[in-house]
């Protein structure tokens, strides 16, 4: 034998349009080979689901997933202040007790959950670097081999992103418990870089990518540094505009928003992924379009923080490209994120099917390709626009074709049943490169 031959009930493909069945061809290192409507072949495997692409989540910290709920009730003397800055005096202090054991621990359970919910592949946006008090431990990528170790022990594909941190504010102040996320100077996160691309060389399907945690967690000089670099090809990440606070503060000491700052003073590119932008002016996101840069959002936890709601429509009218994230994790169904997202723009409209337009009427076959085209961008995939091109690990999110009433719904609207109705019933198992696992 020298390759594979599975049947599916069906397959969404690139071009947006399903064939039934599905006969998927792969090697014996099960990269994919074909996918086609006819096969001659001996069937190896009949699969009773529909084949969509692997889903990608675009932004994580796993660790977050232990406080999910706990940050949801005020303080008598504080209610109706309660906001994104005292929700991270909580979340530092699940920070401040992270053991490597206990990393492992609440990513495995975290990840395991994604991949029930179809994530194929999850980018982890990483700053717990060290031991509490800013001490390197005797590896000093122990933590970020917690999380791939917990990665590979669930079966879920994943993308590092160790960002730089360096300070509270532009200010230059330090709080005790940032010293565990600091790299003291760039050398010393470079050196971080150069072993952890070593290390990640010895698990399966992991890349490496680079970043800043946000342009006031760093600075100026450092940040140009970072968004310069070329050393390393992996995708590069940072968050920006998520708070007006943060906003305010670029303003005082940079004398401009950090996305204008950004676009000013850094060569944005495809590679750059920008998160949140919720506070991004209208000429800032013509800049990113401009430069080719992507947005990701993460509407559960935007909406949890209370950060504000993104310009969805313009940056749509723009041709702006976006990703999707679960960030906090409070919640993992990219179906839910991506419903919410166009449910918040309806809200603020009054209106229905806002993002259709003349090139795309279908608003739930737009979202889906962002949230799958962009998040491959943003987990550093090659073939962005091709997710089952020949040569590539087959990554597939299968769906169970007894779901709601897909039975009885013409192939056109299988894409939107699953979006505004889907939840993690509709999910009947994942692929992940050619490993088959049926939940």
């Amino acid at each position: 034998m020298t390759h594979h031959i599975w049947k599916f009930k069906g397959a969404y493909l690139p071009s947006q349009e399903w064939i039934e069945p599905a006969f998927v061809t792969i090697s014996l290192q099960f990269n994919v080979v074909s996918v086609s409507s006819e096969c001659s072949q001996n069937i190896e495997k009949n699969i009773d689901a529909y084949l969509l692409p692997g889903f990608v989540n675009a932004h994580c910290h796993a660790f977050q997933y232990s406080m999910a709920g706990q940050a949801e009730r005020a303080d008598a003397k504080d209610i109706g202040q309660d906001d994104f800055w005292t929700w991270r005096q909580t979340m530092y202090g699940l920070a401040e007790s992270m053991t490597p054991d206990l990393l492992f621990k609440a990513a495995s359970r975290c990840y395991e959950l994604m991949l029930r919910h179809g994530i194929t592949r999850v980018t982890e946006f990483h700053y717990l670097h060290h031991q509490p008090g800013g001490l390197r431990y005797k590896r000093q990528t122990e933590m970020a081999e917690q999380l791939l170790s917990a990665a590979e022990s669930v079966g879920i594909n994943l993308t590092m992103v160790p960002v730089y941190y360096q300070q509270n504010s532009l200010d230059g102040s330090i709080l005790h418990i940032q010293k565990r996320f600091r790299f003291e100077h760039f050398n010393d996160y470079m050196s971080y870089l150069n072993e952890l691309q070593t290390v990640a060389a010895g698990f399966s399907n992991a890349i490496v990518g680079s970043g800043a945690h946000s342009l006031r967690a760093v600075g100026a000089d450092i940040c140009k540094e970072i968004f310069h670099n070329q050393k390393f090809p992996g995708p590069r990440h940072i968050h920006a505009a998520e708070q007006k606070a943060e906003v305010s503060s670029c303003i005082k000491y940079l004398q401009t928003t950090p996305i204008k700052w950004l676009l000013d003073n850094t060569s944005l590119d495809e590679n750059c992924h920008i998160v949140h932008a919720t506070h991004a002016t209208k000429d800032e996101l013509a800049g990113l379009v401009e430069a080719q840069a992507n947005v990701v959002l993460c509407p559960s936890t935007e909406a949890n923080l209370g950060d504000g709601f993104f310009d969805l429509e313009h940056f749509r009218n723009m041709g702006g490209s976006f990703s999707i994230g679960t960030d906090s994790c409070v919640g993992m169904s990219l179906f839910e994120e991506l419903r919410w997202l166009d449910y918040g723009l309806r809200l603020q409209k009054e209106k229905r099917v806002v993002l259709a337009r003349d090139q795309e009427l279908d608003s739930a076959k737009y979202l889906f390709k962002q949230m799958i085209v962009s998040g491959r961008g943003a987990g550093g995939l090659k073939n962005r626009d091709d997710w089952f091109a020949t040569g590539l690990p087959l990554d597939a999110t299968l769906i169970d074709p007894s779901f709601g009433n897909l039975q009885n719904l013409s192939v056109k609207d299988r894409i939107a049943h699953l979006i505004y109705c889907g939840d993690i019933s509709a999910i009947k198992g994942t692929i992940v490169s050619g490993k088959l696992k049926i939940i």
